[in-house]
């Protein structure tokens, strides 16, 4: 009874291992890679409860989600030899996990090999820019610049897609930043003195401009003022001469009315005149 309760305990433990070693769980972040004495078998991405050959069959979960590697910050030179520590980061995904398995093993060395790709990249890409390039907004081109550079190195080779490099920092040396601030500053100090002898330049020319078409329309309106002036006496005369061909005495009488008008338009008006003047024929006509 007793042996039979010991082979029983025996089996159940040989079971239990059996089943340990057989039995494995995939998550949703995961896939797994089967191996058979270091070989890969099976890639099987099913998330649950799956099993394998005990003792002869190793698995290995490698992550379907999107990782992230950061590069160490490095002292980088630009095309003018000016110097830069910058860092990046690059965002990649295993995409063929048998590939990724037998290039590369595991998250790490991936990790060591992008590092090293990416970083050559940036180091050529950095080498053939300026420093105010790169500082005043050209980090889109620089990343796209070692995004295509690094894409087919990285690839094709290790079943990996590489998802975005961005740069993460980018500063100047202690001993630089000063010199190329104070050379920065100069050279926009430059461009604002430039921009303001411009902007001078063209007040004079739009003021010079805006008189002489002010001058140019003041002569037109005197010009059409003296030449309606001139039409309206040339029509005052021939209404006249109208007047004065139809009836001459009247014409006469009445100019001479409006002369005495004008003369005696004041109270305090006295003419002293020869009796023998025209200009009185009308009144001692009327006595």
């Amino acid at each position: 009874m007793n042996f039979a309760k010991v082979l029983l305990l025996v089996i159940l433990a040989i079971g239990a291992v059996i089943f340990i070693n057989s039995a494995y769980v995939i998550k949703e972040t995961q896939q797994a890679v089967v191996l058979a004495f270091g070989k890969v078998q099976e890639i099987n991405g099913q998330p649950g409860l799956h099993f394998k050959t005990p003792f002869y069959e190793q698995v290995i979960m490698l992550d379907k989600r999107i990782l992230e590697t950061e590069s160490k910050a490095e002292e980088l030179q630009t095309v003018n030899k000016e110097l830069i520590i910058l860092n990046s980061f690059t965002k990649w995904r295993i995409v063929d996990a048998k590939k990724f398995y037998e290039k590369l093993y595991n998250r790490t060395r991936a990790n060591d090999r992008i590092d090293s790709v990416v970083n050559s990249n940036v180091r050529e890409i950095i080498a053939k820019i300026t420093l105010e390039e790169l500082i005043s907004g050209s980090r889109g081109v620089v990343v796209g610049d070692v995004m295509k550079l690094s894409k087919p190195k990285i690839e094709g080779e290790y079943g990996i897609e590489i998802i975005d490099i961005r740069i993460k920092r980018a500063d100047l040396p202690e001993e630089n930043a000063n010199y190329v601030y104070n050379d920065m500053k100069a050279e926009r100090n430059k461009e604002a003195k430039e921009l303001r002898a411009k902007g001078s330049q063209d007040s004079r020319v739009i003021k010079a401009t805006a008189e002489k078409e002010a001058k140019v329309i003041v002569a037109e309106a005197k010009e059409k003022s003296e030449k309606l002036k001139g039409q309206g006496d040339a029509q005052s005369i021939k209404i006249y001469a109208d007047a004065y061909s139809k009836d001459p005495r009247f014409y006469e009488l009445s100019r001479t009315l409006e002369s005495y008008k004008k003369s005696l338009a004041s109270k305090d008006t006295t003419l002293v005149l020869d009796p023998s003047v025209k200009f009185l024929d009308p009144l001692q006509a009327g006595k």
